[in-house]
């Protein structure tokens, strides 16, 4: 069976995120909607195929990657800390059963008492224990938009309260505080300052990784597609996770006409739903420039943006300008 990930799959990113974890310093990656995320928490959440100890080493048992997915949250303090205390309280269920479980009752009113828990829990982790928790923030987009400071503070006194042992791990589309503009994150949140100086752009997915996706994806498939179409599928994908899965979907159930591949998938409507979803994850001031850079029209205030779009893994070339898929090169053209 082929594996989904390569034994080096996100290497780059994978051993940053585990050499922070141990010594619990915290860590944010801004990437572009659909270049695969998910699968770097899948990778450090479940590691189905056990690749972790080679990042991990030693400290493999002892520290515990906890998902937080954002898009669950209700807007409020503590629905935020019982998301955490229930994604902890799931890998405190799968610990081995030799290990002392605490009794925790807090007594404590009940606006309190979810605050009250994960400290508990946390701190049995921590102290009792010795093991390192970070938290993965995942699509924390909305969250560092709606704020308020309050609520991204009681993250910070969590860790602050735990300090070497507690880290996170933050997932957005933009930059953290450009998203948290409107309340000055930059500025007035200790939660920003854990992340300021370790703050690194996620790009697209390597040759290798792009080829590994495509190698699995047509083995579990029950029509496997021919390897001249894979390395087709690979070139329009351009390394991104998402749109590589749809191109080989749609390529196995309503192969392209010959020879009109590119046309066929930049009009179908699932690759313009994925090159929509895009665009709108993106800063405004970014759309405005990549719009005129389809229409050719770049000002001279724009040009400082270049080099950014190229580090987001937008652009893969400046002169001439190359997107980094033929197939979003195409629907950008639909919005000349």
């Amino acid at each position: 069976m082929i594996p989904r990930y390569g034994l080096k799959y996100r290497q780059k990113e994978l051993s940053k995120i585990c050499e922070y974890a141990p010594r619990g310093d915290s860590l944010a990656f801004v990437g572009i909607a659909g270049t695969g995320k998910s699968n770097i928490t899948s990778f450090l959440c479940q590691d189905p195929y056990e690749y972790k100890p080679q990042y991990l080493h030693n400290n493999l048992t002892t520290t515990h990657f906890v998902l937080i997915d954002a898009t669950t949250w209700k807007g409020t303090a503590e629905s935020l800390l019982q998301l955490m205390f229930d994604a902890l309280s799931e890998i405190q269920d799968k610990l081995p059963q030799e290990v002392e479980r605490p009794n925790i009752t807090p007594l404590a009113p009940i606006g309190e008492r979810t605050k009250r828990r994960l400290n508990d829990l946390v701190n049995w982790f921590c102290s009792e224990l010795g093991h390192r928790l970070m938290f993965i923030l995942d699509d924390f987009d909305a969250l560092l938009k709606a704020g308020p400071l309050a609520t991204l503070e009681e993250l910070s006194r969590l860790r602050n309260a735990n300090k070497g042992s507690i880290s996170y791990l933050m997932f957005t589309k933009a930059l953290p505080h450009v998203l948290g503009i409107s309340h000055d994150l930059e500025n007035k949140s200790k939660f920003y300052d854990l992340f300021k100086g370790n703050i690194f752009s996620l790009g697209l997915y390597s040759d290798e990784d792009s080829r590994q996706m495509l190698l699995y994806l047509n083995e579990v498939a029950g029509t496997p597609l021919n390897r001249g179409d894979l390395l087709t599928i690979q070139h329009y994908g351009g390394g991104h996770a998402r749109l590589i899965k749809l191109l080989f979907d749609c390529w196995r159930q309503e192969p392209p006409p010959a020879e009109q591949a590119l046309g066929y998938f930049s009009t179908h409507s699932d690759i313009l739903k994925e090159c929509e979803r895009i665009m709108n994850g993106l800063h405004p001031d970014e759309r405005s420039v990549i719009i005129r850079a389809a229409k050719n029209s770049l000002n001279d205030d724009d040009y400082m943006f270049i080099d950014y779009l190229m580090t987001r893994g937008l652009l893969i070339r400046t002169v001439p300008l190359m997107w980094f898929s033929p197939v979003m090169a195409e629907y950008l053209r639909t919005l000349v």
